[in-house]
């Protein structure tokens, strides 16, 4: 009734796009223009405080609350948005499911929040796997010493963590493809899978589970991949063009991963090669071991 009313074509045109416009933003780009975060209600605010005092309990929670100080945090209104994601575009904040906050005391929370401390410690400005690694032993961690002041939890983390128990002799092949059936409820049981990942190898965590909160709708790219790209092409990528909707990036040299291309653009932006290495070198092969003995003994019980 009202476009009958509209008697102007220009007019017409002018408020189907309008239409048009509205609901594509609704379905499709609320997320990527960023029309889908809003700030945290009070309740919200206090249930994350609670969080993170449970953080501060720990010797790796203080480190992570210390380091991630000031990254500003949002709540996504979206339904299926991840427990807590680190964004670095259109600019860098921490943003949080509206699930995860709705709950004064939460395991689920405080684990979700160490892992997304983690990264935005980091401050990359790309998603890169080596950041969800890091990102995951720091979360292992933060549960194995907050276990040690907690019996509930440790009780409820383990339960969780036997039950996903790996038979002996199981290869690294078999474990790649057992992890793809893998639908963990929660961010508890999720971090009670990486333990038992984490006793056999931690460099497990590089492979992603089927559902799974961190779990998100494109694979991350390696440290190694950008690395390598950035050293064939060099870090000008002359004659540079991305192709097939950003599928592919084109140089003069060649074809290559189009995500591949523009995060390797964007570390060259940011400071280079030898920036992102320093960030993501926090974690070293020695503490790495050190967290794959806490976690065989800690399972042993």
């Amino acid at each position: 009734m009202i476009l009958r009313r509209v008697e102007n074509p220009r007019a017409v045109g002018l408020v189907y796009f309008l239409l048009l416009f509205c609901v594509s933003v609704r379905c499709f780009g609320a997320e990527l223009l960023g029309f889908s975060e809003r700030g945290l209600s009070d309740q919200e605010i206090q249930n994350l405080e609670k969080a993170k005092a449970a953080l501060f309990e720990t010797q790796v929670g203080r480190r992570l609350l210390a380091e991630a100080d000031g990254v500003p945090e949002k709540v996504n209104r979206l339904k299926e948005s991840p427990a807590i994601v680190y964004r670095y575009e259109p600019k860098f904040q921490i943003v949080f499911g509206e699930k995860i906050l709705d709950r004064p005391v939460s395991w689920d929370l405080d684990l979700a929040l160490a892992r997304g401390l983690s990264e935005a410690a980091l401050g990359l400005p790309v998603k890169v796997a080596d950041a969800g690694f890091i990102s995951r032993l720091d979360r292992a961690a933060f549960a194995l010493e907050y276990a040690s002041k907690h019996p509930n939890f440790s009780k409820s983390l383990l339960a969780s963590a036997k039950a996903f128990q790996f038979k002996e002799g199981l290869s690294g092949v078999d474990i790649k493809q057992s992890l793809k059936q893998v639908e963990p409820r929660n961010e508890l049981d999720d971090t009670a899978e990486d333990l038992v990942l984490i006793k056999r190898d931690p460099y497990f965590l590089f492979l992603q589970k089927r559902r799974s909160p961190l779990v998100e709708p494109k694979s991350r790219p390696m440290l190694f991949e950008i690395e390598n790209f950035i050293r064939l092409y060099g870090p000008d990528f002359k004659g540079e063009s991305l192709r097939a909707d950003g599928l592919f990036g084109v140089t003069r040299e060649g074809v290559d991963r189009g995500d591949i291309f523009s995060d390797a653009r964007k570390i060259v932006e940011w400071g280079g090669l030898k920036r992102l290495k320093e960030a993501l070198g926090k974690r070293d092969a020695q503490s790495i071991d050190k967290l794959q003995r806490q976690a065989a003994r800690w399972l042993e019980f």
